[in-house]
């Protein structure tokens, strides 16, 4: 989920600040269990690593690269750090139903990003999956997703108007830990038309 237009005084920015929290605790967990698999990586290391931004699994996979431990931050997903593998913890959550509410009383325009990680085979799973998280504030799809091509880009814009949502998009860039992703193009050279800027200034609250 992206929350755009957010303010920084509200409320779900303070709730925010608690998960990450809940996510220093989930870091040290998975370096527990990395260490139970013999690979040893110190905090110290992990918020060097990090630099100023929000600590996370990049950061770990980074580090598991650099060691040779795995060939690709990629791999050290595939191999540690991903849903079902020896090292993964998963994280603490906001309830859909409390984000949108903070985000809309903040000022902002909740977008589901990345819907095609849903796990959604059947088109009557992902209706029903839009009709109700559209039932409790979602305003946006990303449609122009920076994995896209042109073929699954006009899928999901299709899927927005049918549901009366917003077709975001971005890039999905994250620096070097996806260097195969730029920034504002993505992997696919996407070109996410102006008139996407101008709903979503339509939406906002």
């Amino acid at each position: 989920m992206v929350i755009l237009y957010i303010d920084p005084d509200s409320e779900l920015v303070e709730r925010l600040a608690l998960l990450r929290a809940g996510r220093d605790d989930r870091n040290r967990i998975i370096l527990q269990r990395l260490e139970d698999l013999g690979i040893s990586i110190e905090p110290d290391e992990l918020l060097e690593k990090a630099g100023k931004g929000a600590v996370g699994r990049p950061h770990i996979a980074a580090i598991l690269m650099e060691r040779g431990h795995v060939e690709s931050i990629a791999m050290a997903f595939d191999m540690y750090l991903a849903r079902g593998r020896p090292a993964y913890v998963d994280r603490p959550r906001l309830p859909p139903e409390d984000a949108f509410r903070l985000a809309r009383d903040g000022g902002g325009v909740p977008v589901l990003a990345h819907p095609h990680t849903l796990g959604l085979d059947r088109a009557t799973q992902i209706a029903d999956a839009l009709d109700w998280l559209k039932s409790i504030g979602l305003v946006g799809i990303e449609a122009h997703y920076g994995g896209y091509d042109g073929f699954h880009r006009s899928g999901m814009v299709a899927l927005a108007e049918k549901f009366g949502l917003v077709p975001s998009g971005g890039s999905d860039f994250h620096g070097t830990y996806k260097p195969e992703t730029l920034l504002g193009t993505g992997s696919r050279g996407i070109a996410i038309p102006d008139s996407v800027l101008d709903e979503l200034d339509s939406v906002r609250p």
